[in-house]
């Protein structure tokens, strides 16, 4: 079962109707999203780590993973859109979570799960994974 039709069945919620397309995310409005995070504003998408990745995946049944570099241009794209996802996805109480993971400060993570390019999104049920294989644009 696709991303797509899981985040449909939790009430009716389309990738379409969260994400916008990645490409037209420019560089200034990424770079103002991390200046955001830096400014202490609330960041819907939980940021996991080796002392609570576990704990994070097992409080929520569906959990989607994304392993990123600071330094990624894709990553940063990938940036206020999955920020935004996250958002729709609480508002609309959605038992999926949204997480992040810097694979180059959390490297124990990035091997355990075999990250080996930027970004690597991981898709979670239950606590086990499965590497998210649909489209990086909705």
């Amino acid at each position: 079962m696709g991303l797509n039709k899981l985040l449909t069945l939790f009430g009716g919620i389309a990738l379409s109707q969260v994400f916008e397309p990645i490409s037209v995310v420019k560089a200034e409005d990424a770079a103002d999203d991390i200046e955001d995070d830096a400014a202490g504003e609330e960041d819907p998408v939980l940021v996991g780590g080796k002392e609570n990745f576990d704990d994070l995946l097992l409080s929520t049944k569906y959990n989607l993973v994304e392993f990123y570099a600071p330094w990624c241009g894709h990553c940063k794209a990938l940036n206020a859109p999955y920020k935004e996802a996250a958002a729709t996805l609480k508002e609309k109480g959605a038992d999926v979570k949204l997480i992040k993971v810097d694979a180059t400060a959390e490297t124990e993570l990035a091997d355990r799960f075999q990250v080996q390019g930027y970004p690597t999104l991981l898709w979670f049920v239950n606590g086990v994974n499965s590497e998210y294989e649909g489209p990086r644009t909705a």
